[in-house]
Formats: structure tokens, C-alpha cells, sequence
């Protein structure tokens, strides 16, 4: 799809879904200027598209980037779930590092990736998993005992069996199925990959995809992509949330949405004309 078919569908995701769906909930700026927060739960095809960024974006004030900082949730139940865990003090961070992957095209910024977590969290709050140590068995135990995970891989999706999305990892592929199999209490997990919220064409209502399952083992928040991204595009991103999050311990998570829409926001006025660099990026969780 050319970046003039991307605008179109934007204006075209604004005038009939999201820009009548915002003129009846008329929401309004906080005190302090910050924007509402907004939940989607789409269903159907509409699960494949980028409802968080919907707007005619050379019109100031007609897109969802202008008016309200948007999540999305696979369920009611599951953002009723994740209200409900308790947010832990601290943490440790697990980043998975793939630069290289056997059969991929390679990810030069995953380096600039993995060098600004090792800076943000020091050598006693972190786990670093690159390339032939990042299999998947390793992988789904590290989860288990941190609080935060950052994967900078390749993520492929299947559409016609979503179960079967995954990130592509030293000895393989770790799928969305291995994901839902485990029991997680990672409060974020940033997904710097291709194609993580991307649902399935004939099962699309069941938004099985990496971030769903990722959020439906325990994850609380979830930072995801729907389509394939630029490199740099996820680098810039990671760099924007993660200095906007870090705190004294640990990071803000709650926080977690406002920062990503940020750095979409600073993305779409350096690339006005290239959606396909901003729009990937989605939030998942309360």
C-alpha cells in the first residue's frame, strides 16, 4: 500500500468510525492539557486496522492522535483484569537481542536498543539474552521473574492461523500459543518487532496475537506493532518511552500509553507524509 492509499484510509477510518465515535463522547483535555485515554475493542475486520490513528492529519484537530491518547483491549474482561494486578516497586528488565537472525534481513538499531536499556538499568536490574542465547525455552522462563521484558527481533505473523504468530528467536520461532501457555506478572513488555498486534483474517474477532497473548498471561501493558516497521522508527520509539517511563527503580507504567503517544505524535510531525513510519505502534493494557 502506497503512503497516498495509508492517508486515504485514515480519512476514511476518521470519517466513519472513529470520527463519529469521538463526536459522541465529546472528550475534553485534563486540566493540566493532557488528552483522555480511550479504549478500543474492535471486532471483525476492523481488528486489522489502525483505529488509534485515524484522522484527515493535514486538518489540525481531525485525527484520534489529536484528541485522545488511544489503547486497545482484546476484551472488557481482560482490561478489567489488568486494573485489578497490583503494580509492583522496582523490577528487573529482560531484554532479547537479535541483531542477526538466520533467513532475516539484519536490525542495525538493535544495538542502539539493547546499549540504551543497559544504561537505564544497571548490570544487578537486568538480563540480557543476544542472538545464540536467546532460545525460546530461556526465553519464556526469564519472563517468568521480570517485571519488565524488551524483545528487538523479527515478529512474522500467520493470518490465516494467528495462533501461530511469533518472534523469531536463536533456535526458532517463540509462538503466541507458547505465550498463552505460560503464567506471567510482567508489568511491560515493548515489543520492537514486526506484525505484534496484528490479528488473523479468518478468526480476526479472537484477537489472538502476540499482544493479546502476551496481555491475556499477565502482562499488564503491552507495546506493540501491527505492521512491519522501520528499524530506526523502533529505536526512536524505545528511546522516547523508556526515558519518558524511567524512574527511580523501575519504570512509571502507567504511563505507559501517554508516553508511547508521544513519541507517535513526535513521528508523525517529522514524517507527515509517510504514515507507515508512526502508525505500527499500539499500546495494550489499563
Amino acid at each position: 500500500m502506497t503512503e497516498a492509499n495509508l492517508r486515504g484510509t485514515l480519512g476514511r477510518l476518521w470519517d466513519r468510525v472513529a470520527g463519529p465515535v469521538l463526536a459522541d463522547l465529546r472528550p475534553v483535555a485534563r486540566p493540566d492539557g493532557s488528552l483522555p485515554r480511550l479504549w478500543w475493542c474492535p471486532t471483525g475486520q476492523l481488528a486489522l486496522l489502525p483505529l488509534h490513528a485515524a484522522g484527515h492529519h493535514d486538518e489540525p484537530g481531525r485525527s484520534v492522535l489529536d484528541t485522545v491518547v488511544s489503547s486497545y483491549t482484546p476484551s472488557l474482561r481482560a482490561l478489567h483484569l489488568a486494573r485489578q494486578r497490583a503494580v509492583p516497586d522496582g523490577g528487573r528488565m529482560l531484554v532479547v537481542a537479535m541483531p542477526q537472525t538466520p533467513g532475516q534481513a539484519p536490525l542495525p538499531n538493535v544495538a542502539a536498543e539493547q546499549a540504551l536499556l543497559e544504561d537505564l538499568f544497571g548490570a544487578d536490574q537486568r538480563t540480557v539474552l543476544r542472538e545464540s542465547d536467546a532460545v525460546a525455552e530461556r526465553v519464556l522462563a526469564e519472563l517468568r521473574t521480570h517485571q519488565y521484558a524488551h524483545f528487538s527481533c523479527h515478529g512474522t505473523q500467520n493470518l490465516n492461523e494467528p495462533s501461530r504468530a511469533g518472534l523469531l528467536l536463536a533456535d526458532g520461532m517463540l509462538s503466541a500459543t507458547d505465550l498463552l501457555a505460560g503464567r506471567l506478572e510482567t508489568d511491560l513488555a515493548f515489543l520492537s518487532a514486526c506484525k505484534t498486534a496484528t490479528g488473523g483474517v479468518w478468526l480476526s474477532d479472537e484477537m489472538i496475537t502476540l499482544a493479546a497473548a502476551l496481555h491475556h498471561a499477565g502482562c499488564r501493558h503491552v507495546i506493540a506493532t501491527l505492521w512491519s516497521v522501520y528499524d530506526p522508527a523502533a529505536a526512536f520509539v524505545s528511546d522516547h518511552v523508556y526515558r519518558q517511563l524511567k524512574r527511580d527503580g523501575g519504570l512509571d507504567t502507567e504511563a505507559a500509553a501517554h508516553a508511547l503517544h508521544s513519541a507517535v505524535v513526535r513521528l508523525r510531525d517529522r514524517h507527515p507524509d509517510r504514515p507507515s513510519v508512526w502508525i505500527p505502534f499500539t499500546h495494550t493494557g489499563p
